[in-house]
């Protein structure tokens, strides 16, 4: 069983970081007018610039992937918000429904040790630990108290 994340989803959320692109860029103009470059509303406008241009490339490149952002599989589960390998069924400890949006994955920490995370699941290991992951259920139709049975379910509908 396979899910993808919805690709107008991640074009509308593009579309929104280009957004605070162009506020950035105004916000840099407008204070590069008045009061030079040494400003700290010109320093503010580059540095959100730069991050929402960031976000923009990511959600555009989401966008584009063919592979599923969710892999149920008798062997195990696919979550490429954090991982490419398949994590095996007997090394899922819990899912539980975090913060009514997300999906809090718990592994065993000796296979969470040989993970190979991406850079967000870096990210997130040094404040809450290797063997927890959080999968974000926005845009792909299924919700989080639904996709915290199917992986109790091992997948299986």
């Amino acid at each position: 069983m396979k899910f993808y994340r919805s690709r107008s989803f991640s074009f509308w959320m593009a579309a929104g970081s280009a957004l605070f692109v162009a506020c950035s860029v105004w916000i840099i103009g407008k204070s590069y007018r008045s009061e030079g470059m040494g400003s700290f509303d010109f320093f503010m406008g580059v540095s959100g610039g730069a991050f929402f241009l960031l976000t923009a490339f990511f959600w555009l490149c989401a966008a584009m992937h063919e592979q599923p952002d969710l892999d149920f599989s008798p062997e195990g589960l696919i979550v490429l918000d954090f991982a490419t390998q398949r994590i095996p069924w007997g090394e899922i400890t819990g899912a539980a429904v975090y913060m009514e949006r997300m999906v809090r994955l718990e592994i065993q920490e000796a296979f969470a040790q040989k993970l190979n995370r991406t850079w967000v699941a870096k990210i997130q290991g040094l404040f809450y630990g290797k063997a927890i992951f959080f999968i974000a259920t926005s845009g792909m139709g299924l919700s989080p108290a639904k996709l915290v049975a199917l992986i109790k379910l091992r997948g299986a509908d």
